[in-house]
């Protein structure tokens, strides 16, 4: 579904986020004589989304389960918090995101795994998608809900590289934003 929105967004859309980065879009501002009213990300193949929505405008970040090229020093637990660090910031324009109305949304890839006769369905790197929600509720007062894509496959077998997409789609009016996955 969030395939055929983003295919048909046109002008409305301000970006496509990349992995390891986030943008944020104010719904209606002009960019390059267009309206902008739309972002998303593609991709995510078990990255995480997260998304911060509000009537006025969101943030979206497409957050890699392992970063391939760390600075010196970091470790993943740094460069996860730092990520997480940069998202808030973008939520913290008072204008745009008040406590009232604004929504924390995670997109999680899940896999199947299989257990005793059964398959059990459980979240990519579950301690990951707890930081997030941990840190959207430390720092901006949001419970986050989370949203799953999927399956995903295990990083020993070949990826699909156009699984998983988001899309959120505002309007100037300030009616509530709508969020395809």
């Amino acid at each position: 579904m969030a395939d055929a929105q983003i295919n048909h967004a046109g002008n409305r859309l301000k970006c496509k986020v990349a992995m390891n980065k986030m943008a944020i879009v104010r719904f209606g501002e002009e960019v390059q004589g267009f309206k902008r009213f739309c972002i998303a990300t593609e991709d995510l193949n078990s990255c995480h989304g997260v998304a911060i929505i509000s009537r006025k405008a969101a943030v979206l970040g497409h957050i890699a389960p392992r970063h391939p090229h760390f600075p010196p020093g970091e470790t993943y637990a740094e460069y996860f918090t730092s990520g997480m660090t940069q998202l808030v910031k973008l939520a913290e324009n008072k204008e745009c995101f008040e406590n009232q109305g604004t929504n924390g949304v995670l997109v999680v890839g899940f896999e199947v795994v299989k257990t005793q006769g059964a398959d059990v369905k459980q979240h990519v790197l579950p301690y990951q998608v707890s930081a997030m929600a941990e840190s959207l509720q430390k720092n901006l007062g949001l419970d986050a809900k989370v949203v799953e894509y999927g399956p995903v496959m295990k990083s020993s077998h070949i990826t699909r590289p156009d699984q998983g997409k988001v899309f959120i789609e505002g309007f100037e009016s300030g009616q509530l934003p709508v969020m395809w996955v």
